[in-house]
């Protein structure tokens, strides 16, 4: 598990998962577990995000392919996609909270409020930070594709200036008769 809760006797995943829950923390980014450090500067952050979503939509034959697709196309992950795992996320730590796991239903009468939550948070967010959250959601997208078979998708707009180098469009443009030989 990505908190290490296996390894942890009660007392200790008690008191993981309150850490975490406390302030968000669980989405910020550079968490430390150990010393339950975290960067204040990296809301929304957590490196978690994008092995979430490659593990429900990118890996195995268990992927949602029609949300497979339309994140390729937009190449970029929604924010929704984020808010619903940062939702799932303190869902299951909740779960934790006792010491071992307890099992709750994960459904829209338990959780939108807390979806609604965090959805406004990023909100706010994205008014007073525009560009960090694009950010985020581009590398989430650039994260998660780099770890699965899809990674050769991944190419940078100089790749694609410097393969066409030399190239001169307008006499492209003007070429008459039967391109392909």
């Amino acid at each position: 598990m990505y908190y290490g809760f296996s390894s942890m006797d009660h007392a200790a995943i008690c008191s993981r998962v309150a850490w975490l829950l406390e302030k968000g923390v669980f989405r910020y980014g550079g968490i430390k577990l150990e010393t339950k450090e975290y960067d204040v500067q990296a809301p929304l952050a957590t490196p978690l995000m994008s092995a979430l979503i490659r593990a429900q939509w990118f890996d195995g034959t268990k992927g949602d392919r029609p949300a497979y697709h339309a994140i390729m196309k937009l190449k970029s992950i929604p924010k929704e996609t984020v808010i619903l795992c940062f939702t799932v996320t303190e869902c299951v730590l909740k779960c934790w909270q006792g010491g071992s796991f307890t099992r709750v239903n994960f459904s829209e009468d338990n959780c939108s409020t807390r979806y609604n939550f965090f959805l406004d948070t990023w909100n706010e967010l994205e008014t007073n930070a525009p560009s960090y959250t694009k950010r985020i959601l581009s590398q989430n997208f650039i994260r998660t594709l780099k770890h699965t078979k899809n990674s050769s998708l991944l190419h940078s707009e100089e790749d694609v200036r410097r393969d066409i180098v030399g190239i001169n469009f307008e006499a492209l443009n003007s070429l008459d008769g039967d391109l392909i030989s």
